[in-house]
């Protein structure tokens, strides 16, 4: 058996990848998807083949119609399979401050989201469900101390 075969066999893990982004006020940006209650940030799956950075990206592009950069990863949160998922890991990167007029030229796809909101941090991660709320507030901890936090089911270790 080569490399290759080897690696093919080993476990998967599935792996989401969003982007924390703020205005100039410092107000977080929240999407409301159609498929559920609660609100999300700018993200998605990460497909094969690309990477966590370019995922957080390209669902940027395509949730937003906005191209840009990340910063940096802010967090990475490991949750283990349970009788109603698998694993995964979840990954969280800083992006750029939104200008008034990227804010003005955001396009949401409509059979995918419904709304966009930016709100204070503090209010905004209300409208999370509560794994994604918890990754947030921990993201919005090491902003500014320059740090990566790295969870297992959205404890800091």
């Amino acid at each position: 058996m080569n490399r290759k075969e080897y690696q093919n066999g080993l476990p998967k893990k599935r792996m989401s990848a969003g982007m924390l982004l703020f205005d100039k006020k410092g107000q977080l940006l929240i999407v409301q998807p159609r498929y559920k209650k609660t609100w999300e940030i700018p993200g998605g799956t990460v497909e094969a083949n690309e990477s966590p950075r370019q995922a957080a990206i390209r669902e940027v592009d395509e949730e937003l119609g906005l191209s840009c950069e990340t910063s940096r990863l802010l967090a990475v949160d490991f949750s283990d399979e349970n009788k109603s998922r698998t694993e995964s890991m979840n990954f969280i990167f800083l992006g750029p401050v939104l200008t008034a007029k990227e804010i003005a030229a955001i396009k949401l796809p409509k059979s995918e989201l419904i709304s966009y909101k930016l709100l204070p941090p503090k209010k905004a991660v209300r409208f999370l469900n509560r794994k994604l709320r918890r990754r947030v507030l921990g993201c919005l901890k090491v902003m500014d101390k320059k740090l990566t936090l790295y969870m297992e089911e959205q404890q800091p270790i």
